[in-house]
């Protein structure tokens, strides 16, 4: 009778043992059971954009034709200089046509974009001025011997460059915050109250990068276009 009663009992207590638990003053119970595994949880992700390729072999009909209808027509007295506008006309030319859309250009043509894009384009220029300059002081270490002004030269240079760094990076935070003229893109709403739109706004975000490295390599007189996009 007895070992039917112990067969019988068992419970949430039935495998492990008790310890008496010094902080908490108590007796806690502690199971023998190794721990359960925790289900990983997998959140579908989409595929990126992918590689964008631009047409770069433009045929002289197609110039003939962008020079027609898209290229900026000079008013009388007005300086003969490339714009900003003019380069992201180009750019948007030989874009491919899967990845432009009505947002994707209004977003371009914000002041906001504006402002990133010639901050980028500032900081490119510098940045691959300052790499062919330290190349060159690089190789002339072999022959020359370092100073305290060279020091003081780098510094200079490494100063400027993370100057300019915040200036691209400042007009960035303002376009993923959606503060100013961007607080219609953002991903929440203008008034960032709606559900997430984090894959659509991911996918935007990441053609007006694409593009905008496309109008600084284009600015920059197509070259160096692997060290731009990085």
């Amino acid at each position: 009778m007895a070992d039917d009663e112990d067969e019988g009992f068992g419970g949430m207590y039935e495998d492990g043992h008790w310890v008496w638990d010094e902080e908490a003053e108590k007796l806690t119970f502690v199971s023998d059971l190794p721990p359960k595994p925790v289900e990983a949880i997998h959140i579908p992700i989409k595929a990126p954009t992918g590689t964008v390729e631009f047409r770069d072999d433009v045929d002289l009909i197609e110039q003939i034709r962008f020079r027609r209808r898209y290229q900026r027509k000079l008013k009388p007295g007005q300086p003969d200089i490339i714009t900003l506008q003019d380069v992201k006309d180009i750019a948007l030319y030989t874009a491919p046509v899967n990845i432009l859309s009505p947002m994707l250009i209004n977003m371009l043509h914000l002041p906001t974009t504006e402002r990133f894009i010639r901050a980028l384009i500032l900081f490119c220029q510098y940045y691959l001025q300052i790499s062919e300059e330290m190349a060159l002081r690089i190789l002339e270490l072999e022959t020359k011997i370092r100073t305290k002004q060279c020091e003081i030269l780098e510094g200079e240079f490494r100063e400027n460059l993370s100057d300019l760094r915040l200036l691209v990076a400042k007009e960035y935070s303002t376009m993923l915050i959606g503060g100013g003229d961007m607080r219609k893109f953002h991903h929440m709403g203008p008034e960032k109250k709606r559900r997430s739109l984090s894959d659509k706004d991911a996918r935007l975000f990441e053609t007006l990068l694409r593009m905008c490295v496309q109008i600084v390599w284009l600015a920059l007189g197509r070259v160096s276009f692997n060290q731009i996009g990085e």
